[in-house]
């Protein structure tokens, strides 16, 4: 997405760690300070920050101004199962303007994520269950 779009992808977590990041200012030296930003919850609207709340919020992508870093970034929770679960963002130079095809990206792009994170929750929820099948054999006696 970064090459189509041309702008720099950022994917996190619900708690704001950077899970991946691709494009253009990745490879910029203020790429450490930029991080920095995105994982500071106060630039973030208060809904996207309640897990419940950000998965009733309509996909509408937010634009949030960095202006201390000339950057801006346009957002959308990632929810899966009802659920925020992270953040998909695009990063521009500050004079850049996003327009609907960004938009789009964000959309779809969080949707992507949504479909992967709910597919690792699902595999760790399976093994899990496997794990606590086979201790609770081995408590009852039951495995040789």
């Amino acid at each position: 997405l970064a090459d189509l779009s041309g702008r720099t992808v950022v994917v996190q977590d619900k708690r704001l760690a950077i899970l991946a990041a691709a494009g253009a200012l990745v490879e910029s030296p203020r790429f450490a300070a930029l991080e920095a930003a995105l994982r500071a919850e106060a630039a973030l609207p208060a809904h996207f920050l309640d897990r419940e709340a950000a998965a009733q919020y309509a996909a509408e992508p937010v634009l949030i101004a960095m202006p201390e870093h000339g950057a801006q970034r346009l957002t959308v929770p990632i929810v899966a199962n009802r659920l925020g679960r992270g953040f998909f963002s695009l990063l521009a130079e500050q004079e850049s303007a996003f327009d609907r095809l960004d938009n789009q990206f964000v959309r779809h792009g969080a949707a992507a994520c949504a479909l992967e994170m709910a597919k690792e929750k699902a595999i760790r929820e399976a093994q899990k269950r496997v794990q606590g099948s086979v201790l609770e054999r081995l408590l009852l006696g039951s495995v040789p």
